[in-house]
């Protein structure tokens, strides 16, 4: 009879759904703080996200604040946070700069990034954005050069002569004659 292999056919249909990774919910969401008006030299921010799949590796990261394939990101502030049981993470002193490779953040959108771990870079359910801004760089301004005015030619006086000390001779005492 072909009842068994259809009945454990059917307990895997059942079961798949138990066992597949439950997916990040629609509300995911990452949020830092502060988020606006940070130092161009560096912040030290703290990164929040809740409704992501439970018990999962995430990238945080510091990026362009653009979409598509351009995933221009400051790997070295990059952190690797794992969720809790309830879909959220904390990641605590994550410092970010106006300045990584090419992009300015002071005068290009940018903003951190969640995604999934290497292993799943087809993952894209894992992704979610939250805009950063930094606080206008002050100008950099060079001194000019300080200006010396000019100085006369040095003058040398004539040179002084000093006759040396005459030494009278001794008195001689007069004799009678």
């Amino acid at each position: 009879m072909h009842v068994r292999p259809v009945l454990l056919g059917a307990l895997a249909l059942l079961a798949a759904p138990l066992l597949a990774p439950p997916p990040a919910s629609a509300d995911a969401a990452i949020r830092v703080s502060p988020a606006t008006g940070l130092d161009p030299a560096g912040a030290f921010v703290v990164v929040s996200g809740t409704g992501y799949q439970p018990n999962a590796q995430l990238f945080v990261m510091q990026c362009r604040a653009t979409s598509g394939e351009d995933h221009t990101c400051n790997s070295v502030g990059l952190r690797k946070v794992t969720t809790d049981a309830a879909g959220s993470f904390t990641a605590n002193a994550m410092r970010l700069v106006a300045r990584f490779g090419a992009t300015d953040c002071t005068t290009t959108p940018c903003a951190v990034k969640t995604s999934a771990v290497a292993d799943h870079v087809d993952d894209r359910s894992q992704d979610r954005s939250a805009a950063i801004s930094f606080r206008a760089a002050p100008p950099t301004t060079t001194a000019p050069p300080a200006t010396v005015a000019p100085t006369a030619p040095p003058t040398t006086a004539a040179p002084v002569v000093t006759a040396p000390p005459t030494t009278a001779p001794p008195a001689t005492a007069a004799t009678p004659g």
